[in-house]
C-alpha cells in the first residue's frame, strides 16, 4: 500500500526547475518542482560562489535534489556577461539551459504578485517560470561569432569616441581664445583612434574569411543597397548568424523595431515602436543602428 501510494505521489510531479539569480561574485539558487495540478514547490534554495569551484558545488547540490526520472530545467536571466560562464558550464555538461531577459522574467514575478525584490525572491520567481512555462533552450554564441560581436562592439565605441573628440576639436578651434597644446593632443587621439579602428577591421577580415559559410552569407547580404559590409557583419554577429530567426518578422522583433498596438474596444490609441529586444544576449546599439 505504502508503495503504491509513493508511486501515485512520483507519477503525479511534472517537471523540475532550477533557477538563479546572478550577480558578479555569487549565485542565489532555487530548485523548485511542479505537478499535475499546477502546483509548484519549492524544494530547496542556497548560495554558491560564481566560478568553477561553485558550479561544482551546485552540481553535487542538484544531483543530491534531483529525480533522475523527472526533466530538470535550468534558468537564469541575462545579466550582462555574469551568466555566461554557468550557462556554458551547465550546456556542455548538456543540460537543459534557458536564459530569458530581464523584463520578461519581472513581468512574470508581478503577475505572481511578488512586490518586494531582492536575490532569493528573483530566484523563486525564475524558478516557478521555468518550472510552468515550456520556454525555448539557450543556444550559445559560437567563438567566431562572439569574437566578432566583440570586435564590431569594440568598433562602435571607437566611433562614438572619435565623434566626441571631433566635437570637442571642432568647439576648440571656433573658441575666443585657442588652446593650441590642446587641440594637438585631440588630433593626437583622433590618430591613435583611426591606427584601432583600422586593427579593428583588419581583425575582423580575417576572421570572415576563415570562414566560407559565413562570407557567403555577408556576399548575399551586401548586395542589398545600403548596406555595407561592417554593417552586415554586425547584424550577423548580433543575431549570432540568425540563428533560430525564420523570417522577417523575427528579426524586427529581435531588433526592437516591432509596432506595439494599443486598442480596447472602441478605443484606438497610438502604435508606438516597442524598442525592446527579443534576446537573451546583452542589447547593444549596434544592431538597432542597422
Amino acid at each position: 500500500m505504502l508503495l503504491f501510494t509513493y508511486a501515485l505521489f512520483t507519477m503525479s510531479k511534472l517537471k523540475q526547475s532550477v533557477a538563479f539569480d546572478i550577480s558578479k561574485e555569487r549565485l542565489d539558487v532555487c530548485f523548485s518542482i511542479i505537478d499535475t495540478a499546477q502546483k509548484v514547490t519549492i524544494k530547496a534554495t542556497r548560495k554558491f560562489a560564481n566560478q568553477l569551484q561553485g558550479f561544482q558545488e551546485l552540481d553535487k547540490w542538484v544531483a543530491k535534489h534531483r529525480e533522475p526520472s523527472l526533466p530538470l530545467v535550468y534558468i537564469m536571466e541575462a545579466s550582462g556577461v555574469y551568466y555566461e560562464q554557468l550557462a556554458w558550464h551547465l550546456f556542455n555538461r548538456q543540460q537543459a539551459v534557458i536564459v530569458v531577459l530581464a523584463n520578461k522574467a519581472r513581468q512574470y514575478a508581478r503577475s505572481l504578485g511578488l512586490k518586494s525584490k531582492n536575490d532569493k525572491i528573483d530566484a523563486i520567481g525564475l524558478a516557478r517560470m521555468g518550472a510552468e512555462q515550456n520556454l525555448p533552450l539557450w543556444q550559445p554564441m559560437s567563438k567566431l561569432f562572439y569574437q566578432l560581436r566583440t570586435l564590431t562592439r569594440e568598433l562602435e565605441n571607437l566611433h562614438q569616441t572619435k565623434t566626441a573628440l571631433n566635437n570637442q576639436l571642432h568647439a576648440f578651434q571656433y573658441a575666443q581664445f585657442e588652446s593650441k597644446s590642446t587641440q594637438k593632443r585631440l588630433l593626437s587621439m583622433i590618430k591613435l583612434i583611426d591606427k584601432q579602428i583600422e586593427s579593428i577591421q583588419a581583425e575582423v577580415s580575417c576572421l570572415v574569411e576563415s570562414d566560407a559559410q559565413l562570407k557567403r552569407k555577408l556576399q548575399h547580404i551586401t548586395q542589398i543597397k545600403g548596406i555595407g559590409l561592417m554593417s552586415a557583419i554586425t547584424v550577423i554577429a548580433e543575431t549570432n548568424g540568425f540563428a533560430l530567426i525564420e523570417n522577417q518578422k523575427q528579426l524586427v522583433s529581435y531588433a526592437g523595431y516591432d509596432v506595439v498596438e494599443n486598442q480596447s474596444g472602441k478605443r484606438v490609441g497610438k502604435s508606438r515602436i516597442s524598442k525592446k529586444r527579443q534576446c537573451s544576449y546583452p542589447a547593444h546599439p549596434a544592431l538597432t543602428g542597422f
